[in-house]
């Protein structure tokens, strides 16, 4: 019975902790209103060299459901995402194990340029512009922030600006 008692405790000192955080940082997010107020800055990016498993591997490690990638397919250069459900899909159509270990050794540059893996057009925004552009433009997915020469900034998802 004591044991219950003090795990109850702590769930609502726990309830209690998590929403003093959410009315510290609803204050603390007042006054922002420009993209670079709420992205996260220097974002994990999936690489055209990289092999799949270790771009697997970020997206499990960090919860990611897409991944910001600079697309090198000719004629259609830029900033792309790549999905978990792509992802997922090329792999889980592998006949075997043998196939799917293939299939994890493969850099991703060589899967995609092969048609194999489709990457997403990203939606891209400045860090100046309003918050209200960034979420226009999401459509429920991530938004890049780029700068000047197409330099990847920060990344913004509708979860961040909640």
């Amino acid at each position: 019975m004591m044991l219950f008692t003090k795990a109850r405790s702590l769930a609502i000192l726990t309830n209690h902790a998590v929403e003093l955080a959410l009315v510290l940082e609803d204050a603390l997010m007042a006054g922002a209103v420009n993209a670079l107020h709420f992205m996260v800055k220097d974002p994990v990016c999936a690489r055209w060299w990289q092999p799949i498993s270790s771009v697997r591997r970020s997206m499990l490690e960090n919860s990611f459901s897409f991944l910001p990638v600079f697309s090198k397919v000719a004629g259609d250069t830029g900033w792309k995402l790549l999905s978990d459900f792509s992802l997922a899909r090329y792999l889980r159509e592998s006949k075997s194990n043998n196939e799917r270990n293939e299939r994890l050794a493969k850099q991703l540059g060589r899967v995609v340029e092969a048609g194999n893996i489709q990457l997403a057009k990203a939606s891209v925004c400045g860090p100046e512009e309003p918050i209200s552009k960034v979420l226009e433009v999401s459509g429920g997915q991530p938004v890049l922030i780029v700068g000047l020469d197409d330099d990847l900034r920060g990344i913004i998802t509708p979860f961040d600006v909640l």
